[in-house]
């Protein structure tokens, strides 16, 4: 495209602009209405006698109106009064109608689309159901003098996925402070190579993830300690080490065997022989704890009381049933030894609560022992207790993650299904993606409380005519609703679009809702958000050959974008003022209760369907891109994918790519990346059996947040499956790029790639390799290509060719061959490259993916 053209194209993206917000997100607009129009008093007539105002309302332009009374003799005014919005999204008072100016843009995760209406309903509360309470079994057998078996057991499943900033016990097992329970899911149980259990499975586990992470254990006697644990290194094969401190203070090693990502559940026996608290740590890399149980055989004693081990759920909101099934009890025993209680032992009185009214409520547990040694005493009790939250706001979110259908290649696939924001009249309207929240009070305290979202009562949704909706969302909880407006923009589906030779749509936050869908003067549809935008283009019915072109205006879009539309070309104004962002993170529950994995969290989805897809002149984001970002993160995990990719034919040019670890992830197909620049810390750049050539990009890498560490550029497959389906011979390749890094990353210690699977696949060649990058074959730590865990990398297919830099080499490793000219050629030759066979994966044609590098790796 010629600089004058693009110039033009530009200019259109202004075309309608209104107001001069900077960000997408929506907390809500204002209702005060104190100022109306029939107020008494404030101004008056020639005598000086009151009259009632009667106020003209004028815009401001500014997301207010001013108010100045009719009355010649009268100056009263109302400076600055915020915009009511009706239903059609235009002010009740002065007919303003809603712009991105008028949005509250301070919040970074709420959604664009949503504001604040609809006032307060009373009704009558719904009956409360009784409490859930453990079912009693009857009193807790006589105790005998003699020995007795105890058993203490820690399941992480009954713990809420989090970071326990503050630490957590039981008063037997404990969580050291800043430890994190993930999700974390494998099935089967080993001892080193023998399954034990085929129909284990895991839900959560303890993750010893760094050197302040531990799970303790105060044990009153000596006994057996059995814990289950994996590796959660993907780089370590053979003996995992754990450290376990004993309590005079030494410490011993505990080996496990681990497999790299494959690892498998070990369990795992030890004897402890003193009485004390022990604490389980890493001795390097990071293990995850799925289970443990301590026995012993202790001297019996009289118990004394009890204790409320674990609570369970105490927080609830108004309306709400009370939940004591996860209520734990302990008794303490003369000798001052705690032994568990058995829920069916225990009797829960929760008459005190009060669910129709906030405030705190006393819980009573009740022990009784039918012999009790040398005591009277059979019946102990104890109270803990509950909180009942106020109904303080209702959170409506448009956000919503699920697991979609895999891909041809069977990869799997999670995608943002998102509310829809635009319609075309006639359609029928769909709830999908609304997902709720309550902000309960209590005093000064707050608490989230996620709501099921298909309890909601949606209404207002008429597509019979064109114009912008304001869709009630309404929720009763204790008598009480509260209602908030979803935006959806009706359009007439505009005539003949199915049949234009191209289409255009320019996306602009500033653009004015009326003209959301309406073509501009040059011939673009215009969008206020790139959801809205693809949504047109999808339900347009147009062929997949037709070129589509979506031209994006500078601003920052927080927006998660799931591309499945071919034959698409995104142009942003520049990658420096055009950003696309999103914060998910693995391990971090969304909106919607899903708790994110590896590939849901990337910012930008460019699905299979969307075959021929070209992004130019952009900046894709995930929020954690820096080691400064996972300061106040709520998962110790780092996994935040900023792009996937899982279609082929698809150009990638003049972007920036931020993230930190598993930046973008390269699925199956071919793929070109032109003068990018892509920066992260671990595996940054991934995937299966992709081809990819990155041609004249910036590989930048960042400083870890474990000062001094050093990072891993690629991880790479090099096939989807297995090596007798689907292996490639040309992966990976980068020509004529720079490795670059932050100062401060350690020199000489990065590494090129790990070798994720058996047939890897990564050639660099006329590139610029900085000092950071090891020159060693080593193949661990510290290598220039090391293992990943289930890859070698001495048996690769890891080459170079015609390198230069502090960080080059010029002669082969155990890990690497450095390539002859004529050994060379192939990788840069785009025919057979993006050949319609590559070993063992054959497309349909021949793909020209070139886009201007001749075949001498230049322009």
């Amino acid at each position: 495209m010629n600089k004058k053209l693009t110039k033009i194209l530009s200019i259109f993206l202004l075309a309608g602009l209104i107001g001069t917000c900077s960000a997408l997100a929506v907390t809500g607009c204002n209702k005060n209405e104190n100022n109306n129009q029939n107020q008494t008093g404030g101004g008056g007539t020639e005598d000086g006698g009151e009259h009632v105002h009667d106020y003209e309302w004028t815009d401001n332009n500014n997301g207010t109106h001013t108010g100045t009374c009719k009355a010649t003799d009268c100056n009263a005014e109302v400076k600055n009064e915020p915009h009511v919005w009706g239903n059609d999204s235009a002010c009740t008072k002065c007919g303003h109608e809603m712009t991105a100016t008028d949005l509250n843009a301070d919040d970074f995760s709420a959604s664009p689309v949503v504001v604040d209406t609809f006032a307060d309903e009373t009704g009558i509360p719904a009956q409360v159901e009784e409490a859930k309470v453990p079912e009693y079994v009857g009193a807790d057998e006589a105790l005998t003098v003699g020995l007795v078996d105890a058993l203490f057991e820690f399941d992480p499943a009954k713990l809420s996925t989090i970071k326990y900033t503050s630490g957590w016990t039981d008063d037997t097992f404990s969580l050291a402070a800043n430890t994190e329970i993930r999700g974390r899911i494998k099935t089967g149980l080993y001892e080193e190579e023998e399954c034990v259990d085929a129909n284990y499975v895991t839900v959560n586990s303890v993750k010893l993830g760094s050197s302040a992470a531990a799970l303790k254990l105060n044990v009153p006697a000596a006994g057996t300690l059995v814990f289950y644990v994996s590796n959660g290194s993907s780089d370590v094969v053979g003996k995992q080490t754990l450290t376990l401190t004993k309590p005079n203070g030494s410490r011993q090693a505990i080996h496990y065997l681990a497999n790299g990502s494959s690892s498998t559940v070990q369990r795992v026996t030890i004897q402890l022989e003193d009485k004390g608290v022990y604490s389980i740590a890493r001795a390097s890399g990071t293990s995850d704890i799925y289970y443990a149980k301590f026995t012993t055989t202790l001297d019996e004693s009289a118990v004394t009381g009890i204790k409320v081990a674990n609570a369970g759920t105490t927080d609830f909101l108004v309306g709400q049933q009370l939940d004591c099934s996860d209520v734990s009890i302990v008794r303490k025993h003369q000798t001052g030894v705690i032994i568990p209680v058995s829920a069916g032992h225990i009797k829960i009185d929760a008459s005190a609560y009060n669910p129709a009214q906030a405030g705190t409520y006393a819980i009573k547990v009740k022990y009784t022992i039918e012999g009790n040694l040398d005591s009277q005493t059979k019946e102990f009790t104890t109270t803990y207790d509950v909180t009942v939250y106020d109904y303080g706001e209702l959170n409506v979110y448009v956000e919503h993650i699920k697991q979609g259908a895999n891909t041809s290649a069977d990869n799997s696939t999670y995608i943002n299904n998102a509310f829809r924001q635009y319609y075309t009249v006639g359609e029928t309207f769909s709830p999908e993606g609304i997902n709720l929240g309550v902000v309960g009070k209590f005093g000064e305290k707050t608490k989230n409380f996620k709501i099921d979202g298909s309890k909601a009562t949606i209404s207002g949704a008429d597509l019979s005519k064109e114009g912008v909706r304001t869709v009630k969302v309404a929720y009763t909880l204790n008598g009480i609703t509260k209602a908030k407006g979803v935006l959806i923009t009706v359009k007439k589906a505009p005539e003949g679009v199915s049949t234009e030779q191209e289409v255009k749509v320019a996306v602009n936050k500033d653009f004015a809702q009326v003209n959301v869908g309406t073509k501009n003067l040059y011939g673009a549809y215009r969008f206020n958000t790139i959801q809205q935008a693809l949504e047109f283009l999808t339900t347009s019915n147009l062929g997949k050959n037709v070129p589509k072109t979506m031209y994006l205006a500078e601003g920052t879009y927080n927006e998660k974008v799931e591309v499945n539309v071919p034959n698409l070309t995104i142009i942003g104004d520049n990658a420096n003022r055009t950003k696309i962002e999103y914060n998910a993170l693995y391990g971090v529950e969304d909106a919607g209760g899903f708790v994110h994995t590896t590939d849901s969290t990337a910012t930008f989805n460019v699905r299979e369907k969307a075959v021929g897809f070209t992004i130019k002149n952009v900046t894709i984001s995930n929020y954690f891109n820096s080691a400064g970002s996972y300061k106040n993160a709520q998962s110790n995990d780092c996994r935040a994918l900023a792009m996937l990719i899982q279609a082929d034919k698809v150009v990638v040019e003049n972007c920036t790519i931020l993230g930190y670890q598993d930046t973008l992830e390269l699925f199956t197909g071919r793929q070109l990346f032109k003068n990018c620049k892509i920066s992260g810390v671990t595996d940054f750049i991934f995937g299966t059996n992709n081809t990819t050539y990155f041609y004249k990009c910036e590989i930048r890498s960042i400083n870890h947040r474990n000062e001094g560490q050093p990072g891993y550029v690629t991880a790479f497959r090099g096939n989807n499956k297995d090596t007798a389906t689907d292996k490639v011979t040309y992966g990976a390749i980068f020509d004529d790029c720079d490795f670059t890094a932050d100062s401060g990353v350690p020199q000489g210690k990065c590494a090129l790639g790990r070798a994720w699977g058996t047939d890897a696949a990564v050639m660099i060649m006329n590139s610029r390799i900085g000092a950071h990058i090891s020159k060693t074959g080593a193949t661990s730590q510290g290598g220039r290509y090391i293992s990943m865990g289930n890859g070698d990398p001495e048996t690769a297919q890891f080459t170079e060719y015609n390198n230069s830099g502090d960080g080059a080499i010029n002669q082969d490793l155990a890990t690497v061959k450095v390539l002859s000219e004529e050994q060379a050629a192939n990788y840069k030759d785009f025919a057979v490259i993006f050949g319609k066979v590559n070993n063992l994966v054959n497309y349909d044609d021949v793909w020209d993916g070139s886009y201007g590098v001749d075949a001498e790796g230049g322009n």
